[in-house]
């Protein structure tokens, strides 16, 4: 069974779906999903599948943005498992302005997927509000570009706390 199938199902009330007697046989159940039009009947399970669809759209979307900017599989595997949030921003809106910041900033793709492994939530603070104020922040403190990015290698998560 997909697993857009299996999430509609989780989202629909399972008495609507052991109403047609299919609690016994998966297979009568396999083949009732695969012939039935009652799983987008409505505007509301239509929305839902609609919906799921979307998400796993802009979750294959991220994905591709992170092996793209020299994630592998496992670092990206991992920063979903521990945010799983990440999955759901908006790849070019939200993650790839951070990743091009950081970029601009010096540090090279590798020690940018350090960080982002070390400190998954560098990614969820926001850009303007977070970001670029501790960065800032920590230039006006120690003095130079170079000292930042050698704290900001040193400890990431300097980016994604409250200064």
């Amino acid at each position: 069974m997909s697993y857009l199938f299996r999430r509609i199902l989780l989202l629909r009330s399972p008495s609507s779906v052991f109403s047609h007697g299919f609690s016994e046989s998966p297979l009568k159940f396999l083949r009732f999903l695969s012939t039935s039009s009652e799983i987008v009947s409505s505007p509301k399970s239509a929305s839902l599948a609609s919906n799921a669809v979307q998400l796993e759209n802009n979750r294959k979307a991220v994905i591709e943005l992170l092996a793209n900017h020299g994630f592998s599989q496992s670092q990206i595997s991992d920063i979903a498992r521990r945010r799983p949030q990440i999955l759901s921003a908006n790849p070019e809106k939200s993650l790839l302005p951070k990743l091009l910041f950081l970029q601009s900033k010096g540090l090279s793709s590798p020690e940018i997927v350090k960080s982002v492994c070390a400190v998954p939530c560098v990614l969820t603070g926001s850009l303007n509000k977070r970001i670029i104020h501790n960065f800032d922040y920590i230039q006006a403190v120690l003095g130079s570009e170079e000292k930042t990015l050698a704290a900001i290698k040193q400890f990431a998560g300097i980016l994604a706390r409250d200064l």
